[in-house]
C-alpha cells in the first residue's frame, strides 16, 4: 500500500528524489550504505521547481540524462541542464539534444533506459 501520493505527471521530479534520498543516507550514517551511482533522467530541484543540478551527497558516480532545448509547448520550461563540470566525483553526461533534438521532458525516460541499463550492467559486472 503505497501512502504517499504520486507527483502529477507533468512535472518529473525524480531527479530532486534521487538528491533527496542520496541527502538522507548522507545524513545518517548508522544506515551503513554506500551510493555507488546514482541517475538523474532530465531531473527537476524539489525546492525551487529549476533543473536539477547539484550532485547527489554521498554518490561516487552520477549519470546525467537530460534535454535542454524544448520546442514544443507542453514542455514548457522543463529543461533539464548539466550538472557541475567541477564535481568530485566521476560523472557522465549526455545532453539528447546535441545528439538529435527528438526528446520531450515527458518522452526522455523512456530514451534513458539503454543508457541505465548499461551503467547497472557495468556496475553489477565489477
Amino acid at each position: 500500500m503505497n501512502l504517499l501520493p504520486s507527483p502529477p505527471r507533468q512535472h518529473h521530479r525524480h531527479g530532486g528524489a534521487v538528491y533527496e534520498v542520496a541527502d538522507w543516507i548522507s545524513a545518517n550514517p548508522e544506515l551503513d550504505l554506500s551510493i555507488i551511482s546514482s541517475v538523474y533522467v532530465d531531473a527537476v530541484n524539489h525546492e525551487q521547481s529549476t533543473s536539477e543540478t547539484r550532485v547527489p551527497p554521498g554518490a561516487q558516480f552520477l549519470l546525467n540524462i537530460y534535454q535542454s532545448q524544448n520546442t514544443l509547448l507542453q514542455d514548457k520550461w522543463l529543461n533539464g541542464e548539466a550538472v557541475d563540470a567541477n564535481s568530485s566525483i566521476p560523472l557522465i553526461q549526455l545532453n539528447c539534444d546535441q545528439v538529435t533534438n527528438l526528446q520531450t521532458h515527458y518522452s526522455i525516460d523512456e530514451y534513458a533506459v539503454p543508457f541505465i541499463l548499461e551503467l547497472l550492467t557495468k556496475q553489477i559486472s565489477q
